[in-house]
């Protein structure tokens, strides 16, 4: 299981700082919790997560052979008063056992009929996963291995572009670039 808190999350050209993401393995899902004092900001709560659950779908999607097994949790944690809804964590079950179980309630809900197991295929996507949240598709601008993520991908792009297939479209001055 990786937890990120107050992960600053990139996406296209812009990113926006999540609370939680709970990335685990052993159950196959994603999560997204978004905190908020009071119920007055559960509607804000709600756009943050769908936006979280749009930028895990992008990560998703930039991973090469990534499986559809992953599911997608969003969550609201609410501070005060009691609420009667599946995905609310309210501020009293934050205590240790009363969290346990909303936990394992939320992860009932979920997907009942899903059959889910951490095989080789989904350790090395949970890695990849991980790696993404961590490096890729963080924001923040002193962030780890930008740079070099940066370098690393150009060098991909211009590895694709100088294959066989891809070459015979060149002209002749952006050939000579590449052999220089």
């Amino acid at each position: 299981c990786l937890i990120l808190h107050g992960h600053s999350f990139l996406h296209e050209d812009n990113f926006e700082e999540k609370d939680f993401i709970i990335l685990n393995l052993s159950k196959g899902y994603i999560m997204g919790i978004e905190v908020k004092a009071s119920y007055k900001d559960f509607d804000k709560g709600k756009q943050q997560v769908k936006d979280c659950r749009k930028r895990i779908q992008a990560v998703l999607n930039s991973i090469k052979n990534m499986s559809s097994l992953w599911t997608f949790v969003g969550v609201c944690c609410i501070g005060d008063g009691e609420y009667n809804n599946a995905f609310i964590i309210n501020g009293s079950e934050l205590q240790s056992v009363s969290f346990k179980k909303k936990l394992a309630e939320i992860e009932k809900k979920v997907d009942p009929f899903k059959s889910w197991s951490p095989s080789e295929d989904r350790i090395k996507e949970f890695v990849e996963i991980a790696k993404h949240l961590l490096f890729t598709a963080q924001g923040q601008p002193r962030g780890p291995l930008i740079n070099e993520r940066l370098v690393e991908r150009i060098g991909e792009e211009l590895d694709e572009a100088s294959t066989a297939q891809n070459i015979l479209f060149w002209t002749p001055k952006q050939l000579s670039v590449v052999q220089a």
